[in-house]
């Protein structure tokens, strides 16, 4: 019994001794250099060595993951906050597909964003906020393995991955689960471990929270963005002219993003600027909006103003940041006749252009206070001129042809 109490003592000495302790101390000393190491010599030295280096490589990867987690905090977009999320599941925890899913207003957790997963499997993924597995993995305070041979792993099925398993893993605030951290490995990978385990419950735990006030950021924001825009409906409603314009230009300009192909939140970024493009004319005087003739040279310099004013309204909320830079350059020209800053060729934004060409179609197309609207056929001929001046050229090419193909669906213009 005896030398089990020696055998058992030089162990632990051992084990403190790598970990930097002394022996009658709490406090940690010194690192345990190779050198001392040595000292104990054989297959003993080497094996602790080994822990040693594997100790240090567990420290810098929690290290590294703690600051992952801080750096989200980062992020002001849930969508993007999504996205970079799926990604680090994938790759800090080591797994072939990860995926985060928020709770919604119709009583489901549906993902925001998936990595390394047809975006077909993205839908499959959906699962309704009763579901049993949602309770099942909710009883448990770290992260869930379900393998395919399990009942729980039916919503799984039909996922176009050859998934094996999932480690699941609540996002919680309190009580409510706000979410899911979904992770999946492919048929014939090695199982979860424990570390893996460790450090999607670790990013379970870290984000709950963030998830929630980010999307009450948005509330907010979406409510401000409400108030802002029933300004220039109230605005547009003023003058049987203007009535609708703003929407017309988002309808216009949100589809023709599309058409060339940008992004979904560029389109997006577009569409809210197209919708308050106009809202700086709020600071116009009355008589010159609603004037029912053409504007003289001082008043159209009073005109000229409502950009600025727009994009300095909307900075005082403190998001819409791209929008208002939309805003404040819609009436430049690509030969940088335009205002308020004479901008010319590729120095005018994108989106920019885009609500400019969507606001001058909808202008000519539509009644004025000194003329009739012009024909749809009318309206695209003039705008053709402008190539060059008002608009780059294929550029104003391609919204021609998106208004043509469009109207051509309608049989609203010949063919």
């Amino acid at each position: 019994m005896n030398e089990i109490f020696i055998i058992g003592g030089v162990v632990l000495a051992l084990i403190l001794f790598l970990m930097g302790y002394g022996i009658g101390g709490n406090s940690i000393k010194k690192k345990v250099l190779s050198g001392e190491l040595d000292i104990i010599g054989g297959e003993t030295g080497e094996k602790m060595r080994q822990l040693q280096h594997e100790n240090f490589k567990h420290v810098e990867r929690w290290g590294k993951v703690g600051k992952l987690v801080h750096s989200f905090g980062m992020i002001p977009e849930t969508d993007m906050l999504g996205q970079k999320l799926s990604r680090a599941i994938t790759e800090e925890v080591m797994v072939n597909f990860g995926a985060v899913l928020l709770k919604t207003d119709d009583d489901k957790f549906a993902a925001i964003a998936t990595e390394g997963m047809h975006a077909v499997s993205q839908e499959m993924l959906d699962l309704p906020v009763n579901d049993p597995l949602v309770r099942y993995m909710s009883t448990f305070p770290e992260a869930v393995i379900i393998s395919s041979k399990d009942r729980q792993f039916k919503p799984f099925r039909r996922l176009r991955e050859r998934v094996e398993e999932v480690l699941l893993m609540p996002l919680r605030v309190g009580e409510d689960v706000v979410g899911i951290l979904w992770a999946g490995r492919i048929e014939g990978s090695d199982k979860f471990s424990d570390g893996q385990k460790a450090v999607l419950t670790f990013f379970g735990n870290s984000l709950g929270y963030l998830f929630r006030n980010r999307e009450l950021v948005e509330e907010a924001k979406e409510r401000a963005l409400k108030i802002v825009t029933s300004l220039v409906k109230a605005l547009e409603q003023k003058d049987e002219h203007t009535k609708g314009h703003s929407e017309h230009v988002a309808a216009y300009a949100e589809v023709f993003a599309r058409f060339l192909g940008m992004e979904k939140r560029a389109v997006e970024v577009v569409k809210r600027a197209a919708l308050l493009h106009d809202i700086g004319k709020i600071g116009i005087p009355e008589k010159i909006l609603s004037k029912p003739d053409k504007l003289s040279l001082e008043e159209f310099e009073i005109m000229k103003s409502h950009p600025v004013f727009g994009a300095e309204l909307l900075k005082t909320l403190g998001f819409l940041k791209e929008e208002l830079l939309l805003i404040l350059h819609h009436h430049e020209k690509y030969d940088g006749t335009g205002y308020p800053y004479g901008l010319s060729d590729e120095r005018i934004p994108k989106g920019a252009v885009i609500i400019s060409l969507a606001d001058v179609f909808d202008a000519l197309t539509s009644d004025q206070p000194f003329r009739k609207a012009y024909s749809i056929e009318e309206a695209l001929e003039i705008m053709a001129k402008m190539e060059n001046k008002h608009f780059e050229a294929s550029m104003l090419a391609s919204f021609l042809e998106f208004i043509k193909g469009r109207l051509k669906e309608q049989h609203q213009i010949a063919g």
